[in-house]
Formats: C-alpha cells, sequence, structure tokens
C-alpha cells in the first residue's frame, strides 16, 4: 500500500515539473507562483522569483519535457485533520536532469502533495552542468 501511493506521489509530482516546464517556457511566471504552496511564497517574493525564473529562461532557452530523474531524496507522509476528516499529504523533493535549448540542468522541486495536486514548495536551480552546443575553437 505504501509503495502503491508512493508511486502516486511521484507520477503526480512528475506531472507538476512538466507544467512547470511548460508554464515557463509560455513565460507565465506569475501563474507558477500563485499556484504554489504558501509555504514557497513566503520564503521568496513574487518579484524576485520571477526575476530569477526570467534568468533561467534568458540563459538557457526552453524546457523540454524530457527529464530524467536523478533521485527522489525525501518523502514524508504528513496526516493532519482537519473539519473532522483525514486528509493527508505527502512531501516529496526530486533531483532532476532536465534538458533545455542550450544545455542539461539540475532542478531540485520540493511538492506538497494532496487531493491528487501538487504544490510547489521550494525550487532550485543548477545550469551548468552540460553544454549541447559545441563551443567554437578560440
Amino acid at each position: 500500500m505504501l509503495t502503491a501511493c508512493s508511486a502516486s506521489v511521484e507520477r503526480i509530482a512528475s506531472g507538476g515539473i512538466d507544467k512547470f516546464h511548460s508554464q515557463l517556457n509560455d513565460e507565465s511566471y506569475k501563474e507558477i507562483y500563485a499556484q504554489a504552496d504558501t509555504e514557497f511564497q513566503h520564503s521568496v517574493s513574487e518579484a524576485d522569483f520571477i526575476q530569477r525564473l526570467r534568468e533561467v529562461r534568458q540563459k538557457h532557452g526552453s524546457a523540454s519535457q524530457n527529464y530524467f530523474p536523478k533521485r527522489t531524496i525525501f518523502q514524508q507522509l504528513i496526516g493532519g485533520w482537519q473539519f473532522g476528516f483525514n486528509q493527508p499529504e505527502e512531501k516529496t523533493t526530486m533531483e532532476v536532469f532536465s534538458t533545455y535549448e542550450h544545455g542539461v540542468a539540475i532542478e531540485r522541486f520540493e511538492w506538497t502533495v494532496k487531493d491528487g495536486q501538487a504544490k510547489l514548495v521550494d525550487y532550485k536551480y543548477r545550469g551548468e552542468v552540460l553544454a549541447l552546443k559545441a563551443k567554437p575553437p578560440q
């Protein structure tokens, strides 16, 4: 049962990564921020987050929907009682190699998954991993 739940959480979180990349490509930065978990919104201002995403997009171009899981770092089931109903949520942190127009980046996503929805809790980006285009000789 726990394995099925964990697989489901990873599938939902992976869908969150797909949606994040699609919105990044559309430059829908405000929507990414608005859809994020309130924990995320309290940790970074909308203006700072949008600036960070603009830099990623400008430097590395469009993200493809191709990414390769590096690892699922952490997964935790959090149970809570609200309005008399048990509404558990899970947190998962995933590190992935993501393919961008101008290279491959390591991205780290932390998600809260509840009621079939993934909400961004944290996002880290390292873009200097591998350049796909050869540099001309000097």
